[in-house]
This record gives structure tokens, sequence and C-alpha cells, in this order.
């Protein structure tokens, strides 16, 4: 007996039923009346079966006594208390951490449980140079196909959105670990979704933004009107040509198809340069930016970026001297 609805509980057996011809185990949800086989007889994965019983507490699931092989255990598809789990809200862009749609190549962070290792583990590059796929034991997919995975742990996974994405409506999203799948979560996907990185990696206050002498910007270490400055970001896009998952970006780096503008103070600044960072992965992008001449001075002046129709979450900072 195990957990089944409130008007009769489910039913286990080890046996035959319903004209089968070997020993399996069958399941029923209406006290006998019709039977489903749960395991399958050609996987002599059992060997000698000398108790069964169902859990009481969770539903669809049952354990297995075997003569010397240990206890097994089975649950029905997206069952499986091992299993990662994750929410649709719980993919969000890895800087500005607002959910919503997925844009090709972008930086996502994708909170849950039991993602991956219990400690925080950081990818590496495969034998092609490019960031791997599997980090620990841990995988993430996007309609099937693997992404390339910038960090790893139980709690939470950073990971680049594969550009096979582009052109689709919505794209299907699915963690593993160790083998086991999460039940998937559809997402829409969208042209582009800016979001700037900060200094916090909490999405808001000062922006990871480089000074013209390519130092941390920061109240400490102002920049000055008219000079450019470098936004790091991600949520882009397509790119021409077009982006490999995965690849640490060279020195001929791809750009954004849709136009990228930049607002410092409320103010249109001079976009120098918008495209992949040089050595960093396929997805970030850096935006050069002369801050406006008459920008307010201060350590904390309001700075966006827009890519095509979409603009990056408010709160981002930048010093002005």
């Amino acid at each position: 007996f195990g957990k089944g609805t409130d008007a009769a509980p489910a039913l286990y057996i080890h046996g035959r039923t319903g004209g089968a011809t070997t020993d399996a185990i069958f399941r029923s949800l209406d006290l006998g009346a019709s039977w489903t086989r749960v395991s399958d007889p050609t996987q002599q994965q059992f060997g000698n079966i000398s108790a069964l019983e169902g859990d009481m507490r969770q539903a669809d699931l049952v354990y297995v006594g075997t003569g010397g092989r240990g206890i097994f255990y089975g649950v029905g598809p997206g069952t499986d208390p091992s299993a990662p789990s994750f929410t649709q809200q719980g993919v969000v862009n890895a800087a500005s951490y607002q959910g919503g749609g997925l844009a090709p190549g972008e930086v996502v962070t994708i909170f849950g449980q039991r993602e991956g290792p219990a400690s925080l583990e950081s990818a590496a590059l495969d034998e092609t140079g490019s960031l791997s796929t599997l980090v620990q034991g841990a995988q993430l997919f996007f309609d099937g196909s693997p992404a390339p995975l910038v960090y790893a742990s139980s709690g939470q996974l950073g990971a680049v959105v594969p550009y096979s994405v582009a052109g689709n409506a919505t794209t299907s999203v699915q963690v593993s670990y160790l083998g086991v799948l999460s039940t998937p979560a559809i997402l829409p996907v969208v042209p582009s979704t800016p979001g700037i990185f900060t200094q916090s990696a909490q999405g808001s206050g000062a922006g990871a933004i480089l000074n013209q002498d390519l130092s941390v910007n920061s109240s400490l270490n102002p920049a000055a009107r008219g000079d450019v400055i470098a936004i790091y970001a991600t949520g882009e896009g397509e790119t021409t040509p077009s982006g490999v998952d995965g690849v640490i970006t060279g020195s001929t780096p791809p750009l954004p198809i849709l136009p990228v503008s930049v607002q410092i103070d409320g103010l249109d600044a001079v976009v120098e340069y918008a495209g992949a960072a040089p050595g960093i992965v396929a997805g970030v992008l850096q935006v050069n930016a002369r801050i406006p001449d008459s920008a307010h001075l201060g350590p904390a002046v309001p700075v966006l970026v827009k890519v095509g129709g979409n603009t990056s979450q408010p709160g981002v900072t930048v010093a002005v001297k």
C-alpha cells in the first residue's frame, strides 16, 4: 500500500496481472480495477524480491527489498526526491536578477534545489578552450542542448543561454545533476533582455564599470565628464557573426545585431563601442560610452543600457567627478 488519493490508497504488487506473462511490479490507483506496470521485466535489476512497500507519505514512491542486492526505490516521472528542482521564476538575468524572457547568449542564474554540488564549483575550459557544459556532475539544457556553465552549486547555477534558442517562441529548460533530470520549465525567448553587472552582484548600486585608464570606477575613483567608460552587461541577444556557445571572445569580437544606446544621468551618451567583451565568455557585452559634459557630478549617477527595445534595470550607477 502507498499514498494514493483521498478515496483510496495506491496498491502495488509483484506478480502478473492483465495477461502479463512475466513477473513485474504493477501499481493500481483504483483499488485493483486496472493496473499499470512500473518495472521492466526485461531488466533483471531486482534479483529475488523479498519485500515490497509503498510510501504512505509521498505519492508514486515504492520500495523493493531484494535477496542480496539491497533496497531499491522507484518513482514516477517528475517525482524523484533526488531530482533537481527550480521554477520559472527562479531563472533570472545574472546581471539584473530580473526574470521573464530569455535572450540568446544571455548569462543567467538559476535558483533551485539539488542543482549541483554542496559547495560552489567554478567552471573550467574544455579541450576546445571553451567554457565547459559539465561542472561536477551538473548540467543545464535548453531544448536538449547543453549550456556553458559558469559555476554550479546545490542552490544555484550560472550559465549562458545557447544561441540556438534564437528564433524560437519558447525554450524548455532542464537541470541535470548526477544524471537525474528536473521537470522542465518553459520560458519565452525574447530578442534582448539587457542587464548591467554590478560590483555587489546584487543587480543594483555601483555598476561593473571601468574608467578610461581601465581602473575600476567607484566613489573613490570616479570618472571625469567627457571620459569614456566601459560598462559590462549581458542579454544583448543575437550577434554578427553568430555567437558560438561558450567560446572565449578573441581579438575580433562579435557585435550585437540590435542597436545599443546608453543614457547617463538621463542624457544620451556617445557609444564608442558595443560588442562582446574580449577575454570573457561570449554573452558578456562591453559598451564603451562617453560621459556627457553636462552630466551631474556625484558618486551615484544613474546609467542605463538599451538594446533594441529593451532597457537595463534601474538603480545602477557610475561615479562622476
